[in-house]
């Protein structure tokens, strides 16, 4: 049934209008009197005074009711793609909050607007919202609508609002989907990143165990070396790819010493065969991956048996 907030009648008025009702709204009811100047309002309780009763000009009294009606309203809204819509279902009460515009308005039975308005309302508020974010658009619209922030101006107060959002089946396999897809991503992108870390984290260890190593190869404390080892066998390649490049560093500098001298004339026919050794055992690259004996052919036994060899020959 319809709801009807407001009844129209006719100021009684006798003896020739010389005597006129003075019209007296009742508890729950206000009257909008018209017909005069500016339409008269009466609240409950008040009553329209002799002279606004007999010379004003009113004619006409509406009895609007002021109290609580309730309402159901349902429908659909998007969600921020404009493709997914939210199925929504609001219901609320409401109570006359401007008589005058009511009457005005001519909303004697207001429920189509109050579906039409609050439908845009809500439909306004969800579209900024992502169909998997149900609570946060029901918590975004339901504060809308407590603060009576419709799309329109109504001359209502809305109260005892509950409002529920949701989506069908589909749709919730659709964003369920999507959210472990993302959460997937997430999960991946944090592995990448924590894997990452402890590369870098490895590399800087490695950096400076690397240096104590290539000191202890540099300064020939081959006991030490093997004690670190022994504490850190997982690091024995990479110190044997150490000494490797610094065995190979010290041929190349044997080579490079042994032709500067014999460009230079500075060893002695005499000698020539100890350097010669000197020199084949230092490049030499023994079996098995071990280091060469760098002891019995270094670039000071070259170097002194160049010394040896040049100061023979100025005798």
């Amino acid at each position: 049934m319809a709801e009807r907030l407001y009844t129209q009648r006719k100021i009684k008025k006798s003896f020739l209008g010389l005597k006129t009702e003075r019209p007296r709204a009742e508890l729950g009811q206000a009257l909008v009197l018209t017909g005069g100047g500016a339409p008269l309002v009466l609240m409950p309780g008040e009553r329209a005074t002799s002279g606004e009763a007999a010379w004003a000009g009113y004619d006409t009294v509406y009895e609007v009711d002021l109290g609580k009606h309730n309402l159901n309203v349902t429908g659909n809204a998007p969600a921020d793609d404009g493709i997914a819509e939210f199925q929504f279902n609001l219901a609320f009460s409401y109570r006359v909050n401007s008589p005058r515009q009511l009457i005005e308005d001519g909303l004697q039975d207001p429920s189509e607007v109050l579906r039409q308005v609050l439908t845009e309302t809500i439909r306004r508020v969800t579209s900024n919202h992502n169909i998997r974010d149900v609570q946060q658009a029901t918590n975004a619209a339901r504060s809308v609508l407590d603060k009576n922030q419709l799309s329109s101006k109504l001359p209502f107060e809305l109260a005892d609002i509950s409002l529920r959002l949701e989506v069908d089946s589909a749709v919730k396999t659709i964003a369920k989907t999507r959210n472990e897809q993302e959460a997937a991503v997430l999960r991946q992108q944090h592995s990448q990143e924590i894997e990452r870390m402890k590369e870098a984290h490895n590399q800087e260890i490695w950096a400076q165990r690397r240096t104590v190593y290539e000191n202890m190869a540099d300064g020939g404390q081959m006991s030490a070396l093997m004690q670190q080892l022994a504490q850190r066998p997982d690091d024995i390649a990479q110190v044997s790819e150490i000494l490797r490049q610094q065995d190979e560093r010290q041929r190349l500098e044997n080579l490079q010493l042994l032709q500067t001298m014999l460009d230079k004339e500075m060893i002695q026919d005499h000698h020539m065969k100890d350097v010669i050794v000197n020199i084949v055992n230092s490049v030499h690259r023994p079996a098995q991956g071990s280091r060469p004996q760098l002891g019995s052919a270094s670039r000071g036994q070259l170097t002194d048996s160049a010394k040896s060899g040049k100061e023979e020959g100025k005798k």
